[in-house]
């Protein structure tokens, strides 16, 4: 599995080279590339971020994309330009699937690591693809750990009382706020 929390960087100073596109991981690295079938396997990563893809997946993704004169070496070389990647701390490699929601469940849960984190008023927590996420809100950081699989979203509402909207619609949208970037981060257990 390969996994990033990069993303395409649209107004990047300074601008790339024709044909390239610039990118931004979240731990602030930034990178560009001419190689438009890695471009396409970047950009689905992108997409799918933080969950990640399968090796052999990103391989038929840039198998759209490669000159037929490169099709034949397309594995050897995109393994060999993820693995630079993975050693420059922009991707991560992983056997297994990532053990994370982007969806939260009915009754959302983080990991423990991460609930103990908000819980000592750390200004972050750690995700469970070990990125920082840092906790921009008092909203965020007590909803956190509540976040342990006993509660639904209404019980969770509760808990929280003032920090939310007394309307009962917008403290739902505040919620889903919350949950869906804890969701994105990867905060979330499976």
């Amino acid at each position: 599995w390969v996994s990033s929390g990069i993303e395409i960087v649209r107004d990047a100073k300074p601008a790339p080279p024709p044909g390239f596109v610039s990118y931004r991981h979240v731990n602030g690295a930034t990178f560009s590339s001419g190689d438009t079938a890695l471009n396409a396997t970047l950009r689905r990563l992108s997409e799918v971020a933080p969950l990640g893809l399968a090796f052999a997946d990103l391989v038929e993704v840039a198998g759209r994309y490669a000159a037929p004169a490169a099709k034949p070496n397309l594995r050897d070389e995109l393994a060999a330009a993820y693995l630079g990647m993975y050693q420059g701390g922009i991707v991560e490699l992983s056997t297994v699937a990532p053990p994370f929601v982007v969806e939260p469940d009915r009754q959302p849960e983080a990991s423990r690591w991460a609930r103990y984190q908000a819980e000592a008023g750390l200004p972050g927590v750690t995700s469970l693809n070990h990125v920082n996420v840092w906790l921009e809100t008092d909203l965020m950081r007590a909803t956190i750990p509540l976040l342990d699989g006993t509660r639904d979203r209404a019980a969770i509402i509760a808990a929280l009382g003032e920090l939310l909207p007394a309307d009962g619609a917008e403290a739902r949208r505040k919620l889903h706020e919350v949950l869906a970037h804890l969701g994105k981060s990867g905060v979330l257990r499976a």
